[in-house]
């Protein structure tokens, strides 16, 4: 018998996560009420709108790195993908000064480098590619979020059609303005489909005061494709 145990404290409970039906469910406790934290996959038919719940709450998106499945097969696409998601949600352009010899000073707008040869490198052979997908897939729910959000007065299902709609449509346009959430992924040519919907579903009068609950979470994730 344990320490804790004899003192009378019960072992922490682990929590786990399991994937049914395209959806990664899990019970948290808020205010003695359980709530489920559903994360809906595209892997099988997008958008899927009817999978999302019918009610207010707050959401976020993630990479769905089991969407690189599609590409174990073709090594050329397998690193485009990444590209597109390394490069597309990584630093963006910024104004950088430079000191050289003698004092001398440089300016200008500075990018990230890419570099393509590297990663054809490292998933050169099929087993690395498989390998890293089951690896990474597993842990797509535990990245930090792409974007976070809130509904208090419309459903989380219109939100998340919503966003689909905005990036169809900056797509159709060419408008990459990034004002919403859908031109920020066009911008970047990254698909919803690639991407993880979660949301915790919430009662209407919980979901009054869930302001709080996304201020915090923005400050503390500072999502990449997060309001501008």
């Amino acid at each position: 018998m344990s320490a804790e145990t004899e003192m009378g404290v019960k072992p922490e409970k682990k929590q786990t996560f399991k994937f049914r039906s395209n959806k990664v469910t899990s019970n948290r406790l808020r205010m003695g009420q359980p709530l489920q934290i559903e994360m809906i996959r595209h892997d099988k038919k997008y958008p899927r709108s009817e999978a999302v719940p019918i009610k207010p709450g707050i959401y976020a998106w993630f990479v769905d790195f089991a969407s690189l499945e599609d590409y174990i097969e073709q090594p050329e696409d397998f690193v485009n993908y990444l590209q597109t998601l390394i490069y597309g949600l990584g630093y963006p352009p910024m104004d950088a000064i430079l000191t050289g010899e003698w004092h001398v000073e440089f300016k200008g707008l500075v990018e990230q480098v890419q570099n393509p040869e590297a990663l054809s490198k490292l998933f050169c052979k099929k087993e690395a590619r498989r390998r890293f997908v089951s690896i990474a897939k597993a842990f797509s729910p535990l990245a930090s979020p792409l974007y976070i959000g809130i509904t208090e007065k419309r459903t989380l299902q219109e939100r998340y059609q919503e966003h689909i709609d905005a990036y169809d449509q900056a797509r159709a346009q060419g408008q990459y303005d990034e004002a919403t959430l859908g031109a920020r992924l066009a911008k970047r040519n990254i698909p919803p489909r690639f991407l993880l919907f979660g949301c915790v579903p919430l009662e209407p009068d919980v979901a009054r005061d869930v302001k709080t609950t996304e201020t915090v979470l923005n400050n503390l994730f500072k999502p990449v494709l997060g309001r501008k």
